[in-house]
């Protein structure tokens, strides 16, 4: 499904026989038979899985999770990196690279170093341990980047992605939970920065990273006011947007109108509760960063303006020049860690960021 919404071209309204609904969508004329295949098709096979559901899910501490594999890969001038495979509170196995620089040391024992930095970042399906190895991590910083909790086939071709709804619909879900543990093993490290984490999304994980966050238990001062989610510092969402069957409208723009509709139905049917729409709000008060991407081919404009539009304050929206991200763009990932590093500096100083 995550194929379905990050790749593609821009929408082109079909010339022939369609009436403009909106700025993002046209349906055409078509025969009652195949009106009827896409209905049968969402009544007979995405329906009845949405019904199976896997129900709300209550708020969760984020608590440490039961670490099943612990292995450095590499350890050099006080820069590690270790693979963690850990079980959440389902007992479903995730996997993470958790990358530690160390402060250096001053020469004065008597002299404790600071906290660590901590930062939980997911991206694209299978990038995680290249997020960990390339990111900028400075000293005093732990950086936990992770995968989906997906063990099936992640080529996207139809038959993989029909055969594999059910797993795909239970992976989806026990993202978030992947997510809330990482953030609580992070935390329960004997020197965590008491601030919390710093939680990242990119692409199609923001949506995951979003629910996640919106699942936390709140924080509340001592005189019962609001301060967001449990054990987070900020967040930071890359190359997103809201309204996932409109998105899915628009990157299948070259596909029958059946099939975009199918898919947007299928999407609003099976996840109705991750949307970025119902999730981003509930990030505030933490501060929010939202960075797109002006000639990004996979996420309309429109997407990344609807997503800044359902945020609460305090948030920041960044535009830059260029294209989506995609595995590989080294360069780019490391730009993206200093803007979203700047901007916490400066939002935590008093500042607002708008470069």
């Amino acid at each position: 499904m995550a194929n379905l919404l990050i790749g593609g071209t821009r929408w082109v309204s079909n010339p022939v026989n369609c009436k403009e609904m909106n700025s993002n969508v046209a349906f055409c004329n078509v025969t009652n038979v195949t009106k009827g295949f896409a209905f049968g098709f969402l009544l007979v096979f995405v329906l009845p899985l949405a019904m199976a559901g896997c129900g709300g899910t209550q708020p969760t501490e984020p608590t440490s999770p039961v670490v099943v594999v612990d292995s450095v890969l590499w350890q050099r001038d006080g820069d590690q990196l270790r693979l963690l495979r850990f079980l959440d509170a389902k007992g479903v196995e995730h996997e993470g690279w958790l990358r530690r620089v160390e402060w250096p040391d001053d020469g004065d024992p008597a002299t404790p170093p600071p906290p660590m930095q901590l930062v939980v970042i997911l991206g694209g399906i299978g990038t995680a341990q290249r997020a960990a190895e390339i990111a900028p991590v400075p000293p005093g910083m732990s950086l936990m980047a992770l995968d989906y909790a997906y063990d099936k086939s992640r080529q996207p071709t139809h038959g993989n992605i029909l055969k594999n709804v059910p797993q795909i619909r239970s992976a989806a879900y026990a993202t978030p939970r992947g997510i809330n543990a990482a953030i609580g093993y992070l935390l329960n490290m004997t020197d965590a920065d008491p601030r919390g984490v710093l939680v990242t999304g990119l692409s199609f994980g923001s949506t995951f990273v979003l629910k996640a966050l919106a699942d936390l238990p709140r924080e509340r001062d001592a005189e019962g006011r609001d301060l967001g989610p449990k054990g987070v510092r900020a967040v930071a969402v890359y190359y997103w947007g809201a309204d996932l069957p409109q998105m899915a409208r628009w990157r299948m723009s070259h596909r029958p109108w059946w099939e975009r509709e199918s898919v947007a139905w299928g999407l609003a049917l099976l996840f109705p509760d991750m949307e970025p729409n119902k999730t981003v709000g509930k990030i505030s008060p933490r501060p929010l960063l939202l960075i797109n991407a002006k000639d990004d081919e996979f996420i309309s404009e429109a997407a990344g303006h609807r997503l800044a539009a359902a945020a609460k304050e305090p948030f920041d929206q960044i535009w830059l020049p260029g294209m989506h991200m995609h595995p590989g763009a080294d360069a780019l990932m490391r730009e993206l860690v200093t803007h979203t590093m700047t901007w916490l500096a400066e939002v935590e100083g008093g500042t607002t960021a708008r470069p």
